[in-house]
């Protein structure tokens, strides 16, 4: 296992304590090289001898050379168990400032209805830092990634993890990878507030993270241009099937979708989203009623890298500090209508950070705000208060979002962070219009030139595939194109991000 030179690790916020504990549980298909199902045997082959081999990799390698002393010193044990739904999974037991708590971090997603197919499920524990979170998320899937290797050679077939939103090639049961961020808020007052501030914030987040644009062995639609310069346009294709299709563990997919919480209430939750019960209603994009006092967010594609992942949970992490800030300034959060959520989400599945935002339908929320959100309207609807500022995009209104964070990214000296080279990627490339992980894809099919689409998508899945693989590497994320081990050495010239947004 490779060691790691603790003493670069010098990124000043990228170890503060955040304002809660935050776990990520990833879900990754089980492929061959070209990204399709393995037989059904194969994949049981896999299941069966996982957490087993995984445990041999953990006793070789989890001792005090290679694991960072304080997360050496919070794992109470880590062991084998069969589990109900699950069946056999690497079981950690960790110190957390509420306690110890058992975490099922390496097995089989207990959620999936088809029995054909395996999905492997990767969950960290609950982490106090930026940085602890990386770490897990990277050795756990390091583990995991090593297992399946070792597992394929002795057994003479190939398999891969891939983290990828949906199934690119044609299926028959639709299944979806999602990362599943869980936020730990013990306050039920503090945990309404932040819900309904993430709730305002997801489809700008979701923009960000939308990955799952190919189905049936091929993109969506067929207008994909690269023009002038090398900008890339990817004409409608729909950038999250995952999303679009999804609705039995997402959305909801209607209108109504997510309702704003005045009171900590799980009967006017369930009502709002037609669920039956408590356990129904958890699949959606967002739900604060968790068993383990968190907030669960499933809206979110599976990204390819640990350090994409890490960048949505830093920018998790400042919206529920915000909320709280403003809950102890006896500040409102802003009750945007459910429709205009639902809309934005439609809009960027379809079309990811370039999706055109409505000028008109941003005066009417204003106007609607702006008696008891003035502060809050001056900042995200600026061009309603100053029209020479440009907020006729998602990307604008993610500028807007940031600045609307920017106190707390400072108060938890986040604005160096090495964690937001993937937001600077996103906001920054094809030319100042953005790109998503889905965006970036097309672009690289796009690039392919061949009119055979089985061979483009093959191609596409094996660059998917070492992509996921190089979450070995902690800093490794495919639209910074680079990969690391060590934090690049100049973070600080990111602070441009939020200087004169």
């Amino acid at each position: 296992m490779q060691t790691i030179n603790w003493d670069l690790i010098t990124v000043q916020g990228d170890v503060t304590p955040l304002p809660f504990l935050h776990g990520i549980e990833a879900e990754y298909f089980l492929v061959n090289d070209v990204g399709v199902y393995p037989k059904p045997a194969i994949q049981q082959k896999i299941a069966d001898s996982l957490a087993e081999e995984c445990g041999k990799i953990i006793k070789r390698d989890f001792n005090k050379q290679n694991i960072p002393e304080k997360y050496y010193r919070k794992v109470m044990r880590i062991r084998t168990k069969d589990v109900k739904r699950k069946g056999l999974v690497v079981q950690v037991s960790y110190h957390s400032p509420q306690g110890e708590i058992e975490i099922d971090a390496i097995g089989k997603d207990p959620n999936l209805y088809d029995t054909s197919n395996y999905l492997v499920e990767v969950v960290t524990p609950p982490c106090e830092t930026l940085y602890e979170l990386l770490w897990w998320g990277s050795f756990l899937f390091k583990i995991t990634n090593e297992a399946i290797s070792n597992i394929s050679k002795k057994e003479d077939f190939n398999c891969n993890l891939m983290a990828f939103g949906s199934y690119p090639w044609k299926v028959s049961n639709f299944i979806t990878c999602g990362d599943h961020h869980h936020i730990g808020i013990p306050s039920q007052k503090e945990r309404i507030v932040v819900y309904n501030l993430i709730r305002l914030f997801l489809p700008h987040l979701i923009a960000l993270t939308v990955n799952s644009p190919f189905r049936n062995g091929k993109p969506d639609a067929v207008n994909l241009k690269i023009k002038k310069n090398n900008f890339f346009s990817p004409g409608n294709n729909i950038h999250s099937i995952r999303l679009l299709e999804n609705d039995d563990q997402l959305g909801p997919n209607n209108e109504k979708y997510l309702p704003y919480l005045e009171k900590f209430d799980k009967r006017s939750f369930m009502d709002a989203v037609e669920k039956a019960t408590v356990e129904d209603a958890r699949f959606v994009d967002l739900f604060p009623f968790t068993k383990y006092n968190t907030i669960e967010v499933r809206a979110f594609d599976a990204q390819t890298t640990i350090l994409r992942k890490v960048m949505i949970a830093l920018l998790l992490q400042m919206i529920a500090a915000k909320a709280v800030d403003m809950l102890r300034n006896d500040e409102r959060i802003p009750d945007i209508p459910a429709e205009y959520l639902f809309k934005l989400r439609e809009d960027v599945i379809e079309r990811g950070i370039l999706t055109t935002v409505s000028i008109v339908f941003q005066k009417q929320i204003c106007n609607l705000l702006l008696d008891k959100n003035r502060n809050f309207c001056q900042t995200y609807f600026r061009s309603m208060i100053d029209e020479s500022k440009k907020n006729d995009r998602m990307n604008h209104l993610i500028f807007s979002m940031i600045q609307l964070l920017t106190p707390q990214i400072k108060k938890y000296r986040l604005q160096n962070s090495c964690f937001l080279l993937p937001l600077l990627e996103n906001l920054k490339a094809n030319g100042g219009y953005g790109h998503t992980p889905a965006s970036r894809w097309l672009w690289e099919y796009a690039k392919i030139e061949s009119t055979d689409k089985k061979m483009k998508m093959e191609k596409i899945c094996e660059k998917i595939i070492a992509q996921t693989k190089s979450s070995e590497k902690m800093w490794a994320d495919p639209l910074i194109r680079e990969h690391r081990s060590n934090p690049p050495d100049k973070c600080q010239a990111f602070y441009s991000l939020f200087q004169n947004i």
